[in-house]
């Protein structure tokens, strides 16, 4: 078990994380809370398609190299479950 507090893990400068929710988490978003000294993290299900999905993390990437998340519902509600788990498989988001 790790010593490290939340802030030391993800290299943040306050204990909170922005969480996803459908519909309103967007780049914007995202990019506020990194700059500020937070993480967040947005719902994969937010961008209908690969592209926009690859867009979105490429867009958060270019602007920071500090950590942030992406919320994959993994159950039969979500159909594009496994085309999402393979990009961000593929653009080494998750390991």
């Amino acid at each position: 078990m790790s010593s490290k507090s939340l802030t030391q893990l993800l290299n943040i400068d306050y204990p909170i994380i922005v969480a996803p929710m459908f519909l309103i988490s967007n780049t914007k978003m995202i990019k506020a809370a990194l700059q500020n000294g937070v993480t967040a993290a947005f719902p994969a299900l937010n961008y209908r398609t690969d592209a926009e999905l690859r867009a979105a993390i490429g867009e958060i990437k270019g602007f920071s190299n500090k950590p942030f998340g992406v919320n994959l519902i993994v159950n039969k509600s979500n159909p594009k479950y496994r085309p999402q788990l393979e990009t961000l498989l593929e653009l080494k988001f998750a390991t």
